[in-house]
């Protein structure tokens, strides 16, 4: 049993092991800086900070004529709705959000009702305003408010 210790201690084993090189086996510190930035990386950002397409499948000529059954795909297509019409932290009127809703959905009540249900708007106790509170994979990061993320229609009150 001495012999096993003294050989594990010996081999400077665990998070202290060096790599050939002097440099250690665990990652770098907090307070290192940033690796350098390059074209790669730069890629990688703007693709993960871009907006997601819209739900194409679930759209005809850019519509949504029916939601879809599957409640994955279902809060998917009312995420991407949500994101087209409704800037975050920005109130809408009923009316105004019900006339673009339907330039966007065959059912628009019974769509805003959904984004209500889901959590995805909120509204005044009258229903008289609406407003989105989170932020969805649609929605295009580090822009100003008020900036959509593709070409859909106007938003609401604006």
């Amino acid at each position: 049993a001495g012999a096993a210790r003294a050989s594990r201690g010996a081999s400077g084993g665990g998070r202290a092991a060096r790599r050939a090189g002097g440099r250690r086996a665990y990652p770098r510190r907090v307070s290192d800086p940033p690796p350098p930035a390059t074209p790669a990386r730069d890629a990688l950002l703007d693709e993960v900070l871009a907006p997601a397409p819209p739900p194409a499948r679930f759209l005809v000529r850019g519509r949504l004529e029916v939601l879809p059954r599957r409640r994955a795909d279902r809060d998917l297509v009312l995420r991407w709705v949500v994101a087209q019409l409704v800037p975050v932290h920005d109130p809408v009127g009923e009316r105004a959000l019900t006339e673009a809703l339907a330039a966007l959905v065959r059912d628009p009540v019974g769509i805003r009702r959904e984004l209500v249900d889901a959590g995805l708007l909120r509204r005044t106790r009258d229903g008289a305003e609406y407003w989105r509170t989170l932020v969805t994979e649609f929605d295009v990061l580090g822009a100003p408010s008020g900036s959509g993320g593709d070409a859909g229609p106007a938003r609401p009150g604006g």
